[in-house]
């Protein structure tokens, strides 16, 4: 997260606080480091003060996550907007991220893509090709799909394709979410007893 932040042109606005993804992220991450630090510090020094802490860091991580979800439901923010926002606090190598490999007995870099969002989507920037009109560079190489030897531009954008495989993968990122936190009730029930 930190390297997304420093190597972004919205360095300025994390320091004017315009970024409340990245403030959410880092918050959160934040409480987790530190219920774990000091529930492991806790119990090495078997300090009742340190569990205690622990104890109230662990509750705050749960509340926040808990508040974050209703929080959502509550002010009725759709799925599309999360992207947005989301998207928004990138930086462009992180939205474009293509991997530079050797090739064997050569000297010269080729451009092969590996795990790219646009690459694993087949989408052009977040709203299509338009987003690079104003641009000086040329389109990203993940703006084409090969389809029989041509190359062809797609005119999909990211927005629609990435909230397209969040509602597909609802279940799957929605049992992980309730998974860490069921993992986290219990680790908080069992410190507590």
């Amino acid at each position: 997260m930190l390297w997304i932040l420093i190597s972004s042109p919205v360095l300025k606005d994390f320091l004017e606080g315009n970024l409340i993804f990245t403030y959410v992220v880092f918050v959160l991450g934040f409480l987790l480091f530190l219920s774990g630090f000091l529930g492991w510090l806790g119990t090495h020094k078997r300090g009742g003060s340190l569990l205690k802490l622990f104890i109230s860091a662990a509750l705050l991580a749960i509340l926040v996550e808990v508040s974050g979800i209703v929080a959502l439901n509550v002010f009725k923010i759709k799925m599309a907007t999360v992207v947005e926002v989301a998207w928004a606090e990138l930086n462009p190598s992180s939205r474009h991220f293509i991997q530079k490999q050797v090739s064997v007995g050569s000297t010269q870099q080729d451009s092969v893509p590996q795990h790219g969002l646009c690459w694993q989507l087949e989408c052009c920037g977040f709203m299509g090709p338009q987003d690079f009109i104003h641009s000086l560079e040329p389109l990203d190489d993940s703006c084409y799909i090969l389809e029989s030897s041509t190359r062809q531009l797609s005119r999909v954008g990211c927005k629609e394709r990435l909230v397209d495989w969040l509602y597909k993968k609802k279940h799957l990122w929605m049992t992980c979410i309730g998974a860490l936190l069921f993992l986290q009730v219990i680790v908080f029930y069992y410190s507590c007893c």
